[in-house]
């Protein structure tokens, strides 16, 4: 019969750590290059794979109470540093996992558990400064890329990819058939686009549908109604111009009367609708508007379709629309209001430069409104392996470009266990709780040189204490070969940008698990058992 089982102190801490270091495990394996998938079974019977660090964690964590506490903030940190940095997932639970082992021992020897999570805390400033003096120039794409990966062909894709639109640009990654990688780009305002109706696409057998000299109708609303816009609409059939327009969506008469015009009276006309949704759809409206000179259509800049006249259209030499994209050629728009909105996005990238998924989005904005753009197309013959290629690839992308404009610190954590033995040798004549933190936070630093040399098969012990000696930036060891030297140079390099927001993540995460140590020590805490 099931009862419950009443957790106090060491108890309770134990229940919580043991299952989340148990989970940092499973994730571990999948760091270097000789990490590995984890099989798991996700029904009796079944058995999937995960192969990256965040599915891993979702895969193998503790589904529920007390026990699965520290497998779900692991998750939520290693889910938002996913969706701000796009890669690095393995490290932070490695870091994550080695500052929350050694805070729990200094709680089970006494320590205040609130005052180390706040010295933890306070350590953020100082390993941030401490990985500026690790910092070297990017390696060549393709050596770093292929180290990342250890695919060769992707590394070539993703140097191609970057050649086109630098470290700013944006490159769009996506699942293909076949086997193949394939590099497409130029110049242009592009965005991901819906057409608002299959009878506005190409005729086939046409794939892709081109306008010539279109003018271009940008609105941040739904058009049900085109009304008083029917004699413009007229002026572009008897003109034989073409028309494009974007709005948030265009359906009801609108929607009729566009493919009744281009079905019985030729109007080069066409529909669109970002892929994106939200806010995201708003600014890729709003930037189409100063990319080709238009006047946006809204009610939060109080212009409706009533107000709308000719000259309030924008213009580009030409309209393509093909898998699911729209680029507009040689958009119209004014370079003054287009270098005014770059220099805004720049600022709101500097405001969020730690909140790495705002920051992104910002340059990807202004990155577009300059008209630079690659798509990067990877394909596999099995489903599961396409995704993970894809996955990988993105990762590339965010890696490179990150690293293009941040640099980078020696990989395979070396750079990592210099800090860590910087932070032990900075703890003279300190008190006790900062002592502590610096020894959890240099134990969740070498935790993964630790991982990637275990899983090479290579005595990690031995080269991590080879590691913490001093050294130039870039020196570190080739887990392939354990050749120590300017592994940078080799291409095993990390982006500093990343990595500074993988151990700031992982600490903050730790934190938030040691403060539950204070909770503990103060209350009971019920469990199931039998």
């Amino acid at each position: 019969m099931s009862h419950r089982r009443i957790l106090v102190g060491a108890a309770a801490r134990r229940t919580i750590l043991a299952p989340l270091l148990r989970n940092v495990r499973a994730v571990a394996v999948s760091l270097g290059p000789y990490g590995r998938p984890v099989l798991y079974e996700p029904n009796p019977g079944g058995v999937a794979v995960a192969s990256d660090g965040l599915a891993i964690a979702r895969e193998t964590a503790e589904s529920g109470g007390i026990a699965g506490v520290g497998g779900r903030i692991l998750y939520e940190a290693l889910f938002a540093s996913n969706r701000d940095l796009g890669d690095g997932a393995a490290r932070l639970a490695c870091i994550f996992g080695g500052i929350v082992e050694a805070g729990f021992r200094s709680v089970a020897a006494g320590g205040p558990p609130q005052q180390l999570a706040d010295a933890v805390i306070r350590l953020n400033d100082e390993v941030r400064r401490l990985l500026q003096d690790e910092r070297c120039e990017a390696p060549p794409l393709t050596r770093m890329v292929s180290a990342l990966t250890g695919d060769a062909v992707l590394a070539d894709a993703v140097a191609r990819a970057l050649s086109i639109v630098g470290a700013d640009g944006v490159v769009d990654v996506k699942e293909q058939p076949g086997d193949g990688v394939d590099v497409e780009g130029g110049r242009g305002f592009t965005f991901d686009a819906m057409l608002a109706s299959s009878l506005l696409g190409p005729i086939p057998p046409a794939t892709a549908l081109e306008l010539n000299d279109v003018f271009v109708l940008a609105a941040n609303e739904s058009i049900a109604d085109f009304g008083q816009l029917g004699p413009i609409l007229e002026g572009f059939a008897k003109s034989k111009k073409s028309l494009a327009v974007v709005a948030r969506e265009v359906t009801g008469s609108a929607l009729d009367a566009l493919v009744r015009n281009r079905r019985e009276i030729g109007l080069h006309v066409v529909a669109l609708k970002p892929a994106d949704l939200g806010p995201r759809a708003a600014h890729v409206i709003e930037d189409l508007a100063i990319a080709t000179g238009a006047t946006l259509v809204g009610a939060e800049v109080g212009v409706g379709l009533d107000r709308l006249r000719p000259a309030m259209l924008g213009r580009a030499a030409r309209l393509q629309i093909a898998r699911d994209r729209a680029l507009f050629v040689s958009p119209a728009g004014g370079i003054e209001a287009i270098d005014a909105r770059c220099a805004l996005l720049a600022a709101e990238a500097e405001r969020t430069r730690y909140l790495a998924y705002d920051r992104e989005q910002a340059l990807r904005r202004a990155a577009r409104l300059k008209g630079s753009w690659s798509e990067l197309r990877c394909g596999r013959q099995n489903t599961h392996f396409a995704t993970a290629r894809v996955t990988e690839a993105r990762a590339a992308v965010v890696a490179a470009q990150s690293a293009l404009r941040s640099g980078v610190v020696a990989g395979g954590g070396a750079a990592l266990v210099r800090i860590a033995a910087r932070l032990r040798a900075n703890s003279a004549s300190r008190d006790e709780v900062d002592r502590a933190a610096r020894g959890a936070v240099a134990q969740g630093l070498e935790a993964v040189a630790f991982a990637i040399m275990k899983n090479a098969g290579r005595n990690a012990r031995a080269i991590v204490e080879e590691l913490r000696g001093p050294a130039p930036p870039g020196y570190g060891i080739d887990a392939r070969n354990s050749a120590f030297g300017d592994i940078v140079g080799l291409g095993i390099a990390d982006p500093l940008a990343v990595t500074e927001g993988l151990v700031v993540t992982a600490m903050s995460a730790a934190a938030t698990l040691l403060r539950t140590c204070a909770i503990i020590g103060n209350s009971a805490i019920a469990a199931s058992g039998r």
